[in-house]
Order: structure tokens, then sequence, then C-alpha cells
């Protein structure tokens, strides 16, 4: 329904009537023509017609979904997070591509169905759905805010499926996290190994995300700064870099806040972690100068995350099957366009080196005072990721704090005690 046609229509000895077809609810529109002669109403049916096409944007639905997104980029754009911008963008495109609209009427339930359960065919996750279908969500809800369009389409409910974990990762070891130490010299080279290892130490003992890391300065305003200068450490955040866009003054951890002071007075200026440059086998450089691009840093990170062999998740993934073929001499994947299931190993990432502060302090702290060392806008985020989801972490706080006497340390093979003398928990009282 991109064109609106206006048709004359005759009931008896009356006016003739006008009639044409909404084409955002597709309800049927009349209008007296105020005449009863034919060629008058044709005429004032051309009229009415021209209007319609020409006012497209005061008829609800009527706009393209081109000029849609447009609209959107430019006026909301603007007041969003730049990782928040990508992702509407990408949700745009995952629109345009698997559901074609060509005006923002055609965005149905019915489509956003369809949407959905195309992802699911392409192994898109349940989680990758819900995202796409939250910021489409946000976007149609600026429409109907405009008047572009009467009404918000209905969305699609979108479940965790039973099983499937609510980490993408997991928190590591302590041995693992060594591991990585290790490794870090063969991905980044000899001169910019110490470098990348403070970084990682940093992450480690900070909690902070990797964009947060990487901006984080000794004096430098607006961004987040260390703040030596109070009763305790703590970390000045101001507002551009916050999720939640509040300024902050944030509680620094005990353990980064040692390892911060061990850096020199007269070198406390400028970035906190300063990256060297990678030097690949060949010689030639991957970066100049600071490297301060997250997406970059990342996925060195996972290289060393992969070479020191710190498996996260493997998990089945449908994927598009590729075939090698020779095209103009050369070997090259081309796309069958047939889906396959397929193994992912996923390496240990910068994010988990954050999971694992987390979880380090959920054994230390109460819920409520974690919360606010992650920066989570609700205690529900805290309670879900970090709290209660160890069983083995438990049990082994509750031995120790009554003395393990019971456990796997210090028992024989039938699981009695070494000393038959020797208290056991049941004989202390303990249930």
């Amino acid at each position: 329904m991109s064109e609106i046609k206006v048709t004359v229509n005759g009931y008896g000895d009356r006016n003739l009537v006008l009639r044409w077809t909404d084409p955002a609810t597709g309800e049927r529109k009349a209008k007296s023509a105020g005449t009863r002669n034919r060629a008058a109403a044709e005429r004032e049916a051309a009229l009415l017609e021209k209007e319609l096409q020409e006012n497209d944007f005061t008829i609800p639905g009527r706009m393209s979904w081109q000029d849609f997104t447009w609209a959107y980029t430019d006026q909301v754009f603007p007041g969003l997070a730049e990782k928040t911008q990508s992702k509407a963008l990408s949700t745009f495109n995952t629109v345009e591509k698997y559901c074609k609209p060509k005006r923002l009427s055609d965005i149905t339930s019915r489509r956003l169905t369809r949407l959905a359960q195309r992802l699911r065919d392409k192994g898109r996750s349940e989680a990758t759905i819900k995202s796409h279908l939250a910021h489409l969500k946000a976007a149609l809800n600026w429409a109907v805010k405009e008047k572009y369009i009467r009404k918000l389409p209905d969305f699609p409910a979108v479940q965790r499926a039973k099983g499937s974990k609510v980490m993408k990762g997991r928190p590591i070891s302590g041995e693992e996290f060594d591991r990585m130490i290790d490794a870090t010299e063969g991905i980044v080279g000899e001169k910019a190994a110490e470098s990348w290892r403070r970084l990682l130490w940093g992450l480690w003992w900070s909690g902070l995300r990797l964009g947060e890391a990487l901006n984080m300065t000794w004096d430098r305003r607006h961004t987040i700064r260390v703040d030596f200068g109070g009763r305790r450490p703590m970390l000045s955040i101001p507002a551009e870099c916050q999720k939640s866009g509040r300024r902050q003054l944030h509680p620094m951890a005990p353990e980064f806040a040692q390892f911060l002071a061990e850096t020199p007075e007269g070198d406390r200026h400028g970035r906190v972690f300063r990256l060297g440059a990678i030097v690949n086998p060949r010689g030639g450089r991957t970066g100049k100068g600071d490297i301060t691009d997250v997406n970059y840093v990342g996925k060195v990170i996972g290289r060393i995350g992969a070479a020191a062999g710190v498996v996260i998740d493997r998990k089945t993934k449908r994927v598009e099957e590729k075939v090698e073929k020779k095209i103009k001499g050369k070997i090259r994947k081309v796309p069958t366009g047939r889906m396959v299931d397929k193994e992912v190993t996923q390496f240990a990432s910068a994010h988990d080196l954050r999971r694992s502060f987390g979880f380090r302090w959920s054994r230390r702290i109460h819920p409520a005072e974690l919360r606010e060392l992650m920066r989570h806008s609700s205690l529900d985020t805290t309670m879900r990721y970090y709290v209660g989801h160890d069983a083995e972490a438990t049990a082994d706080a509750l031995w120790e704090a009554v003395g393990n006497t019971f456990g796997n340390n210090g028992q024989n093979g039938n699981n009695q005690p070494e000393q038959e003398n020797e208290k056991t928990p049941a004989k202390q009282g303990l249930s």
C-alpha cells in the first residue's frame, strides 16, 4: 500500500463519495465530493489524491522506512552513547535484511514475529534477538511520539532458553590468569609485553570495563581519573563515561589502589595504561604509539586467552556452511546458503577479568555493596550474575568457617576422618 488511490462512488440520488484506504491502518476512508456530477467528482478525487500523496508525513504510517531511519539517526542519535548508536544501526540493518520494509507501516506484529524466527533459523542467540527487538521497540516508540505511526505493534516475547547460562563467559581462576600473563609476550612481542601485562593486572584488580581502563588517566578532566587526595583512594568518573550518564565518585578496590601506588609520583600523568605497539613476526608494527582502540585491544586480549588455553565455554552454533572454491586462481571460501551446526570454543576475554573481580568480591561483601562496586544499575543485576551461582565455592566457605575436617582435604578413601578420635562436624553438634 505504497500509493493512495481515491475512487468516486455513488449512492442513489445523493452526492458522490470519495473513498480511499488509509495506508497506516488499512481502514477505508470516505469524504463527500459535494456534487452529483461525476466529472466534477473525478476532479475532486484527483485533487484529494494529490494532496494526500504530497502530505506524506501528515498521514501516520506513510513515512518511508529509509526516511524514518534518517530522521531517527539525525534527531535521536546525538543523545545516545556511541555503543548504543552502533547497536541501533545494526538493528536497522537486520530489519532491512530480513523484513525489507518500504514504509514504516510495514513493521507489523506479524513481521516482527517472522523476524525473530528468521534470526533463530540463522543461529542467532535469544539474547541477540532480544537486543534487536529492544532497540527496534525504542525507535518505534519514538515514532509513535512523533506521530509517524498511530500505535506500537505487538512485539513477540523472547525468553531465555532453559538451561542456558546467564553469563556469556565465566570468572577465571588465579592459575588461569597466570597462564595469560605468561602467554602475553608470545602475542605482543618482548618490547610491548610489560605494558600489556600491566593492563591485564589492572583489569584483574580493578573490575573496570576495558574501555574504562584504556581511558583512565592520572590527571585529565572529562576522563575516569585516579583520586588519591581523599581519605580513601577513589575513581572520579564523569557522566560521559558512565552507562547511567551520572557523575560518580567510585570506591577503589584496595588491591587496585596498591597496584597504582607502585607507580612513581613523577610518572603519574597522562593515561594510566599506555600500551606498547605490537611487533608482528615480519617486523612490521600493528599500531603506533598509545593503543586505545577498544575493539583492537579486546581482540589482542582474546588472542592471549587463546594462547594460554583458557577455555571459557564450548557451544554449538548454527553458521552458514562454506566450501573452498578456486576463483581467479585463488582458493576462497564461498558460502553455500545452508546452515550447519558448528562447535565454537570461546576463550578468555577482557570482560572475563571483570567477572573474576566481581566473583571474588561477591565472597567478601554484601550484595548491596557489590552492586555499588560493580556499578550495576540495580541489585537484580548483581544477584543474577554474581551471587549464589557457585555451589562449590559456597560449600568451601561453609566448611572453612568451622574448620575443614570432613571435606576432601585430610580424609581417607573411605570418606572417614584419618584419626578416629578427631571430632567431626556432626560430633560438634553441626548438621
